[in-house]
């Protein structure tokens, strides 16, 4: 069966044209990353699909789509995997739509209720038509990854925001300090090199006036939640990326709870420790504070600077005396994320990296 037979719906953690590829659909071995077609059986708790060309699309049973099969280990949503040894796929194979609007197809481990009231993505439920084939065998998104054209700058700075679980308010927040350094003339680049595969985020970025936005996905990885070894290899090519636009800060967005999904991994790049001028550790309460600085000790990434701040259903009072009693009075606290909070903020902050760059 040829794919433009299909008629499928293209999702956006495939990015590329596919038409050069004279693609097929069969029968194989699938493994993390490969592209499969699916139809929908059951659309569970999933309503559209972003496709590759950004636009979104209602989904029901009966919708075919293009989708890549990947790991999802949310600690909130739908959760699922692909086998390290693969996954055969036939057609009418039952399988999971773990991963929303961006298309991540497994098996799946755990999903909430589709109807439930708190706000978790339950998975839907579609059935295998076959895997994508070129004539070099089957596609995987990271043949569709680009060499970038300009090598990493050891002196742009980066400010990461990272967080101790999902849902506590990172890409509100990564979306406010775009707009506060773009307000003051700064070329701001966003990167989102973990969690699960998607644009949403990335897109956020771009509305608050980002010139460019990367993730993963562009490294051709649908997920962080995959071997470190293998994230590592594709991984290193998100900064430079970022590097062609030439920013003067580059925001980078770590993905669910910091502790998980690699990323300590990106963190431990080489190099990359030098050029972070601060991870902003958004936090649902004191105790996941401590938790990420255990974490970060264990991981020997301590000597990376950290503010901590409370997620905006907190005490921000309650929140900075006990943090810095447990930790020390030095500690450095983010207490209130006010417009006024942010940019003195952000002033001190670029104006320390700034001093240090003349420096090197």
């Amino acid at each position: 069966m040829r794919l433009d037979d299909l008629n499928a719906l293209q999702a956006t953690t495939i990015r590329g044209d596919l038409g050069p590829y004279d693609c097929q659909i069969a029968d194989g071995l699938g493994t993390e990353g490969d592209v499969i077609a699916v139809r929908v059986t059951d659309p569970g708790g999933i309503t559209a699909l972003v496709d590759h060309r950004e636009q979104q699309h209602p989904v029901k049973a009966g919708t075919v789509l293009l989708g890549v099969l990947a790991n999802r280990d949310s600690t909130t949503h739908a959760s699922g995997h692909i086998p390290q040894a693969g996954l055969p796929i036939i057609g009418g194979t039952p399988l999971a739509w773990l991963g929303g609007q961006s298309g991540l197809i497994g098996t799946l481990d755990w999903s909430p209720a589709p109807d439930n009231q708190l706000g978790q993505q339950a998975a839907g439920r579609v059935e295998a038509i076959g895997l994508v084939h070129t004539q070099f065998g089957v596609l995987n998104i990271a043949q569709l990854s680009r060499t970038p054209t300009t090598e990493t700058d050891p002196h742009t700075r980066l400010l990461v925001v990272a967080g101790t679980a999902a849902e506590v308010g990172k890409t509100t927040l990564a979306s406010r300090i775009i707009r506060h350094l773009t307000a003051t003339k700064l070329r701001v680049v966003a990167v989102k090199p973990t969690g699960s595969g998607g644009i949403t985020d990335s897109l956020a970025h771009r509305a608050a006036g980002a010139v460019a936005a990367y993730d993963l996905v562009d490294c051709g990885l649908p997920s962080s939640y995959t071997d470190p070894g293998r994230y590592a290899r594709h991984i290193r090519q998100c900064l430079a990326y970022a590097a062609q636009h030439r920013p003067d800060v580059v925001l980078v967005e770590l993905g669910g709870d910091l502790l998980w999904g690699n990323n300590d991994v990106f963190l431990r790049q080489p190099g990359l420790r030098e050029q972070v001028t601060d991870v902003l550790c958004v936090c649902a309460d004191a105790t996941g504070a401590l938790g990420v600085d255990a974490f970060l000790r264990q991981r020997a990434l301590q000597d990376l600077p950290v503010t901590y701040t409370p997620t905006y259903t907190r005490n921000p009072a309650t929140f900075t005396s006990r943090l810095q009693q447990l930790l020390g009075p030095a500690t450095a606290v983010l207490d209130s994320t006010t417009d006024d909070a942010l940019t003195t903020y952000l002033r001190v902050l670029t104006a320390v990296s700034a001093t240090a760059n003349e420096r090197t």
